[in-house]
């Protein structure tokens, strides 16, 4: 199937400030390029299915799936009293089987044709396995890996210094604390204690997305105000910056091939129509912007 865009875009007001946007918000998708918008349906924090077929977003406390070819939505998680508003959008497992919702009780694991999920008692700093059947996370910082059925964790690291796990084919990729905000990208092969430093720079960037064969990481320090991506070599253990400092600049995406990454800019965590997606080549060069309006966004280019 061809790769998507999906995103959603708060309605342009004029009689409201910055200060006073926010939802309602509408959900589209698009070709990866941005070109052919399509309009699903209202919704928030929406994320594509690795293969192309699935968005499953949020409409209040509740998440639905619909065909990206467009159809009927339908609920298929409801957030506990708790957690009355999505804490961020679903992350799907590699398989597209199923995806991840963060709740109060802890992380829902939900599967889009049953609506029948299982929680694990996670926080939100986790991601799944390349095969689907495990999920890697975070607790005060150390990291463990679970069975995404449920089952005993199994404790990676125990210096209370390792943040941000990503998983991908070369191994688990996470951010390590020396002091205060420095730190540097460590790899391990999922085995308790094993792992190993990939570079030497101290910027603590945190890992975001691997390129599929492993090779390549997008990096970023996290835009608290303003956020830097970087592009991480996992073979040579080198990092270089793709961006400059920028307000509110946030890694979206990494093209399954590498070559592209996906970025959203703007927006400070109040969706309005005032932020932007863009592309930028991961060998270096001027960004390019694909959509107006959204915060954020979700694909599966190739």
């Amino acid at each position: 199937m061809r790769g998507v865009l999906v995103y959603a875009k708060a309605k342009r007001n004029e009689g409201l400030n910055y200060s006073q946007m926010s939802s309602p918000e509408h959900v589209y998708v698009s070709h990866v390029d941005g070109s052919n918008p399509r309009l699903l349906g209202a919704g928030e924090v929406p994320a594509v299915s690795p293969d192309g077929r699935w968005v499953a977003f949020a409409r209040g406390s509740k998440f639905l799936v619909m065909p990206t070819a467009g159809g009927a939505p339908r609920a298929v998680y409801a957030l506990h009293r708790g957690q009355p508003s999505p804490a961020g959008a679903p992350v799907w497992a590699p398989d597209s089987r199923r995806f991840a919702v963060v709740d109060s009780v802890g992380l829902a694991l939900v599967d889009p044709r049953t609506g029948k999920s299982n929680l694990l008692p996670l926080t939100d700093d986790f991601a799944f396995s390349p095969d689907s059947r495990r999920v890697v996370y975070e607790a005060d910082g150390d990291l463990y890996v679970v069975p995404a059925r449920g089952g005993k964790p199994l404790r990676l690291t125990d210096d209370h210094k390792s943040f941000g796990p990503v998983w991908g084919k070369a191994g688990i990729a996470f951010v390590h604390f020396t002091h205060d905000a420095h730190g540097d990208i460590w790899l391990s092969n999922g085995s308790p204690r094993h792992a190993r430093q990939v570079t030497h720079t101290g910027a603590g960037f945190w890992p975001a997305f691997f390129a599929a064969d492993g090779t390549k990481l997008l990096a970023a320090n996290p835009a608290n105000h303003n956020g830097r991506l970087w592009a991480v070599n996992v073979r040579r253990g080198t990092a270089r910056p793709l961006t400059s400092w920028v307000g509110d600049l946030y890694p979206q995406g990494l093209s399954r091939n590498g070559k592209t990454v996906l970025a959203a800019v703007g927006c400070g965590g109040i969706p309005s129509p005032y932020g932007y997606v863009e592309t930028i080549p991961f060998a270096g060069g001027a960004p390019h912007v694909i959509v107006h309006g959204p915060c954020r966004a979700s694909w599966n280019a190739r």
